[in-house]
Formats: structure tokens, C-alpha cells, sequence
């Protein structure tokens, strides 16, 4: 995926997208962990997809004492951009 498809997708849900260079650094730092082959890494990564609002707000709590400060849109679109990281390395591995 290209960098400017990835912030376009990320506008079309959320009026106040992050930035094209966060998007694009979190997006690629998804793929190297994909393509490092840890399963449990890339099971992790697929459950964070899979949280419901509950879970995720419990996450976002546990997000922000370990000093990491997400909005609920913020925490959203990256959620997002690990969903289509993952389906892109999905596509490329033909469905493994």
C-alpha cells in the first residue's frame, strides 16, 4: 500500500486522522513485524483487532500508564492500520 492510500483510507472513517508520517511509520513497523515470522507477535496484533470497546478501553488504560496518551479516534486508527497491515501481508503471502 502506498503512503498517501493508507491516510485517504484513514479520512474516509475519521475526520481527525493522525498525520500521513505517523500513519505511514506505524503501518510499516506492522509489516517488519509481520514479516519477522513470530507467530506470537502476529497473533497479538490480530487480537488487537478482534477487542471489542470494552477491551480496547482497558487496553487504552493500560496504554496510558505505560505513558502512551491515545484519544479513543487516535487508538482507533491504529487499530485500523494494523487490520489492513495485516491483511496486506496476508495477500502477499497468498492467504498462509
Amino acid at each position: 500500500m502506498e503512503k498517501e492510500k493508507l491516510h485517504k483510507i484513514l479520512l474516509s472513517y475519521h475526520n481527525d486522522a493522525i498525520s500521513v508520517d505517523d500513519a505511514w511509520k506505524a503501518y510499516q513497523n506492522v509489516i517488519q513485524m509481520c514479516r519477522g515470522d513470530e507467530f506470537v507477535m502476529i497473533f497479538y496484533l490480530y487480537t488487537i483487532c478482534k477487542m471489542d470497546s470494552k477491551k480496547r478501553l482497558i487496553w487504552r488504560q493500560e496504554l496510558a500508564e505505560k505513558g502512551i496518551e491515545l484519544t479513543p479516534g487516535q487508538l482507533d486508527q491504529y487499530v485500523r492500520i494494523i487490520n489492513l497491515a495485516l491483511e496486506h501481508e496476508m495477500k502477499d503471502s497468498d492467504g498462509l
